[in-house]
């Protein structure tokens, strides 16, 4: 898979940010992602979706737990990162379906052993 395909799958589509002259943009709230036990995927899913606002969709075959080790607070849009990439880490990705809806699927030829 080229490393194009693979960022658009990954990165979200573009949204429109409009802020009056002269104003200043707050800082982002920052949200906890340290799973340093094993924790199931739909655990975070539950947590990003919520954060990012976003549908997420994913088949209960494809469940699985990860650990994420991050003592200090990250802004949304790195945790959402984080996210991605520890989806990648256990054979899977997201797939963008509209502006706020996201596919959990496993990736491309990706077998894994049960």
């Amino acid at each position: 898979m080229s490393q194009r395909s693979i960022e658009k799958i990954l990165t979200p589509p573009a949204e429109e940010k409009i802020e009056a002259e002269g104003t200043t943009s707050l800082e982002e709230p920052s949200v906890s992602m340290d799973f340093p036990r094993p924790t199931k995927l739909t655990d975070i899913i539950t947590a990003i979706s919520k954060w990012q606002k976003y549908t997420m969709i994913m088949e209960p075959k494809l469940e699985r737990t990860v650990q994420i080790f991050s003592p200090a607070p990250l802004t949304k849009d790195d945790a959402f990162k984080v996210f991605l990439a520890a989806l990648q880490t256990v054979g899977l990705r997201a797939i963008f379906m509209g502006p706020n809806t996201l596919k959990i699927s496993e990736q491309s030829g990706s077998k894994r052993q049960v």
